[in-house]
């Protein structure tokens, strides 16, 4: 891929860039998880950057969204950014609300970002317009703070499947498209930790095939899938009969690994902090929902069907509201538990009737595999750094067609423009968290090896609903 040839493409594009979509008649699925995604990681006085920010569509977002920001603008074609500015210049930003574009090569470090700067970067559909992937990861994730996050999407390997065959691997497919291995494999070379990998598959539909061709045609797909040159007669994307487009993206939430400790220690720090209390804390929020723990702890035994005889792990122990319960009702119960916080397991009311109460990370179990005929863990998961290696290591140690019941805080779906860090500050002692929907976790469990019996919520509907997840391991 030339660079020259195609920053000149994108700087042809930008005066058509924003009125393309207007030749879609209808679009079918999820194309902007990205956007979706933004509130809840902004807060008064954050930092972003919007890298290959092109015309302005997620900076203009981030600008509607928290009125108190700085936005670094980043791409490499100028066209672009002049749109981007003219847009800005149209709105009437506040004194607390600041701009910086940047024109620079993205394949290359962005020098006018301080190091460790930024609390997030939005990628939108750039990776794959980059020579070296890899490489632009690792620049920005030199621009992160610590516990940064990185929000990608791009283009999955199924995108256009329909027009130019299957997808192949990133670095030989003309387009650039990834399989979620490939992205997550860059992102871990890059000192990225995948948190949530989003797949959503995406279908557009024109009234004629003029319009689908129009749409091509203004598009970046034709001239990058030609090598960024002028030649048209290689063109397979355009059709003499097409009037539908359908493919996936890929949107990936990683955090910069090298603050995992700390991430961990947020963690830490606030069940120190929460731990002499938490018990008095949670009985009473659990009460103003209109339930108690005794009656999710009953609902638990049901659920899991625990016996005398049963082996149970409980990930996220924490103070023992939920098993003081049930290791009264079933005494000769082999009951494990694990917390990463040393504080709450000594606050822990029946430290003593454990089989094993162990101060451990959830993401690393301290146990052989297929150990539990059942595993429960309560409003813990939102404070993983990675869900999706809890979920993993969850089904690991459980036994083949034996459950979990997981229960947590979910975004409500028509409520996603909610500040996770501001709850966690208000809330939670500054512990780190990551909130999803139902329909998001639903996802995660899927992939990683559970079949998903049943989703209901708990108590009262609020701003973060309290959900029950009851999900049974698949037998491979």
């Amino acid at each position: 891929m030339n660079y020259d040839e195609s920053i000149s493409t994108f700087n042809s594009l930008a005066n058509t860039w924003d009125t393309k979509h207007g030749y879609i008649d209808k679009m079918e699925g999820t194309s902007e998880r990205l956007l979706s995604l933004l509130p809840r990681f902004l807060f008064s006085g954050v930092k972003v950057a919007d890298w290959g920010c092109g015309t302005g569509k997620v900076t203009m977002a981030c600008l509607y969204l928290e009125k108190n920001i700085t936005v670094y603008s980043v791409d490499g074609a100028s066209n672009m950014l002049n749109k981007l500015k003219e847009k800005v210049s149209k709105k009437s930003l506040n004194e607390n609300q600041r701009v910086i574009p940047v024109c620079c090569d993205l394949n290359k470090e962005v020098s006018e970002i301080p190091d460790e700067s930024l609390d997030c970067i939005f990628m939108q559909q750039i990776l794959h317009h980059l020579k070296k992937p890899n490489e632009a990861l690792k620049q920005a994730q030199k621009k992160l703070k610590p516990n940064g996050i990185i929000i990608e999407l791009v283009p999955g390997n199924e995108l256009l499947a329909n027009v130019i065959g299957k997808g192949r691997k990133h670095d030989s497919d003309s387009l650039g498209r990834f399989s979620v291995e490939e992205l997550e494999k860059y992102n871990k070379d890059a000192g990225l930790m995948p948190v949530f990998t989003f797949n959503d598959k995406w279908k557009l539909k024109f009234k004629s095939t003029d319009d689908f061709n129009n749409f091509i045609n203004q598009n970046s797909i034709v001239k990058k899938f030609n090598g960024y040159t002028t030649k048209s007669e290689d063109n397979e994307l355009t059709s003499s009969n097409q009037k539908e487009l359908q493919g996936n993206y890929l949107t990936l939430l990683v955090r910069k690994t090298n603050s995992l400790s700390e991430y961990d220690k947020t963690i830490r720090t606030a069940y120190t902090k929460w731990s002499k209390n938490y018990s008095d804390y949670a009985l009473k929020k659990i009460n103003n929902r209109g339930y108690s723990y005794l009656d999710l702890s009953n609902r638990i035994i049901d659920e899991l069907s625990v016996s005398n005889r049963s082996k149970i792990l409980d990930i996220g122990a924490g103070t023992g509201l939920i098993d003081k319960n049930m290791i009264k009702k079933f005494p000769e119960l082999k009951l494990f538990g694990v917390d990463i916080s040393s504080d709450m397991i000594q606050n822990n009311i029946i430290k003593d009737k454990y089989t094993k109460l162990i101060n451990a990370d959830a993401t690393n179990l301290p146990f052989p595999s297929n150990s539990f005929d059942g595993i429960l863990t309560t409003f813990m998961l939102h404070h993983s750094f990675s869900i999706k290696q809890i979920i993993s290591e969850m089904n690991r140690v459980l036994r083949p067609n034996k459950r979990a019941v997981i229960v947590d805080f979910t975004l409500d779906r028509d409520n996603t423009a909610f500040s996770t860090l501001e709850h966690s500050k208000k809330e939670e002692y500054g512990a780190g968290v990551n909130y999803y929907t139902q329909e998001e976790l639903s996802s995660m469990l899927k992939d990683y090896g559970f079949n998903v019996i049943k989703v209901e919520q708990v108590g009262e509907k609020r701003e973060l609903n309290h959900t029950l997840f009851l999900v049974e391991k698949r037998d491979k």
